[in-house]
């Protein structure tokens, strides 16, 4: 998962079986780029789908719940139809 703010994005990674917390100075979008299985599901929030354990809400006011990850991430009626029809795979 990846968190923008501003001009830096914090990453969550396992890294043995240990979730790990790196900050880099970079934006979302070149994150993106460089991750090409990562979905983006809000504006500021960057996941690997495969960790997506479930979606609950609706398309107004929607969230994620990712595996090893505690809080719930918010997702933006943009992204939300496409991660629902991914997750029904």
């Amino acid at each position: 998962m990846a968190q923008a703010q501003s001009n830096y994005v914090d990453l969550y990674f396992l890294s043995e079986n240990v979730l790990k917390k790196q900050v880099i100075r970079s934006t979302l979008s070149k994150v993106i780029n460089e991750i090409p299985n990562g979905q983006q599901v809000h504006r500021s929030f960057l996941v690997n789908p495969s960790f997506i354990n479930s979606i609950s809400g609706n398309t107004r006011k929607g969230t994620i719940r990712l595996n090893h990850i505690v809080d719930d991430i918010p997702i933006s009626p943009k992204h939300f139809l496409g991660v629902k029809k991914y997750l029904q795979k």
